[in-house]
């Protein structure tokens, strides 16, 4: 395009357009056939209306062509909201209020987003343009949950109810999602609620809708880590209706065995206590959050890591307190026990370990693997953490001590060395290859 052509459209002079036309008169073919983007294109967003009905006069098959980045004059005027722009181009023809762009997106979709100003004109223009979708499926409602528009989307609502087309509430993405699964998965309680109380009565909103991960709305709630308003929006989701997906597939299970026993004798499904018991207490995706599930294990794991860890400082029989032929007592309950070291151990060696190798060797060995695994499940639970950093220098330094104490309380000479590597070492590689077995 022109400079001086693309400064007059940019600056809405309709003066300074006629005189280069004078000049050449041409100029507006050229300006077509040189670039995508024409004078047409430039003045509808930046609002120049003025400048936009000249050029609607002199080339108005402008106002139906694409740049190069896929965005029609009516595109770019609803993404800006400049409603007078937007009914000068659909004027033109009607048709433009459904034309597609970039990844299928009309004028609706723009105007959803940022526009919010220009949606009754359009809708005025072409009620037809609710239906239209774009590359994933997505409607203008989706966009405006998406996009967190709520009065875009409060604006669509009214209209569809007056316009009893209520099935477009109900349509879903490419994931599956319809938008009451958006609203409820991006807690937009405002959008929920707007959505369950202002739904057209013509066809009602479908509550129970799953997408293609057979989740419903509410699954994504209860899924989801717990927020402040949840409790709001689970309440209001269940007052109209809404269940999990496993409750649904239960309320089918019996229908079907309803149905079928009509034809027979009798069907009995009994499910005992114990598995009614043990179902409870089983993690349910659909009913326990995530959050909570990881809570949970964050806490035993810890609870682990202390158990071991002082099962480790203080091992079955005790420790040697002195060399020589000192005696040493150990405490065991409100009995007292006198070891004599006669064999020469060090302080602080294990006295199980040199009465009883081989049980010495299996407790420390399964100790050790407890340990090592619960740091590592920590690690892992703690990922995103605030001062993570130091938590894990806190972690690195109490297995290096545990570490130590092994080798403190195991005996000297090269079985020992040999000892401690076996039952020490190895069990620290146990999460390393538990989840190289995953990967493989």
């Amino acid at each position: 395009m022109d400079e001086r052509l693309y400064t007059a459209a940019l600056t809405g002079n309709v003066v300074h357009l006629h005189q280069l036309l004078k000049e050449d008169p041409l100029m507006l073919h050229s300006a077509a056939l040189a670039s995508a983007e024409t004078p047409l294109h430039v003045a509808s967003m930046c609002g120049n209306l003025q400048f936009v009905k000249e050029m609607i006069r002199l080339k108005p098959e402008f106002a139906g062509e694409l740049n190069q980045n896929g965005f029609g004059p009516v595109h770019l005027a609803s993404a800006n909201g400049h409603v007078e722009i937007v009914k000068e181009l659909l004027m033109v023809n009607r048709d433009h209020c459904r034309l597609k762009g970039r990844d299928r997106s009309t004028p609706l979709h723009y105007a959803t987003v940022k526009g919010i100003g220009v949606i009754n004109e359009l809708i005025s223009f072409c009620e037809e343009s609710f239906e239209d979708v774009t590359i994933r499926d997505e409607t203008s409602l989706h966009l405006a949950v998406k996009n967190n528009q709520f009065e875009a989307l409060k604006i669509m609502v009214d209209m569809l109810r007056r316009l009893n087309k209520g099935e477009i509430l109900n349509k879903k993405n490419q994931e599956g999602n319809t938008i009451l699964h958006l609203a409820t998965s991006l807690k937009q309680r405002e959008a929920v609620e707007l959505l369950l109380m202002k739904a057209p009565t013509s066809t009602p909103l479908e509550v129970n809708l799953m997408n293609n991960s057979n989740l419903t709305a509410l699954d994504y709630l209860l899924i989801l880590p717990m927020e402040p308003n949840d409790r709001d929006i689970e309440a209001m989701l269940r007052q109209a209706g809404a269940k999990r997906a496993q409750e649904i597939g239960q309320v089918l299970d019996l229908q079907i065995l309803e149905n079928y026993g009509n034809n027979q004798t009798e069907i009995a499904v009994v499910e005992s206590p114990l598995d009614r018991l043990v179902g409870f207490f089983k993690f349910q995706r659909g009913r326990d959050s995530l959050s909570d599930a990881r809570n949970a294990l964050l806490v035993i794991v810890v609870l682990i890591a202390t158990a071991t860890f002082q099962a480790g400082l203080s091992p079955p029989g005790g420790v040697w307190q002195d060399s020589g032929n000192a005696s040493n007592q150990t405490t065991f309950g409100s009995s007292n026990y006198v070891s004599t070291n006669t064999s020469g151990n060090a302080p602080g060696v294990s006295i199980l370990s040199g009465s009883d190798a081989v049980s010495f060797g299996i407790f420390l060995f399964f100790n050790s693997a407890g340990f090592y695994v619960s740091l590592f499940m920590i690690h892992i639970l703690t990922c995103g953490f605030p001062l993570r950093f130091e938590l894990q220098i806190c972690i690195w330094a109490m297995g290096f001590t545990y570490s130590i104490t092994m080798f403190t309380i195991t005996p000297n000479g090269k079985l020992g060395i040999m000892f401690n590597v076996i039952v020490v070492l190895f069990p620290i590689g146990i999460p390393f290859m538990s989840k190289w077995i995953r990967v493989v």
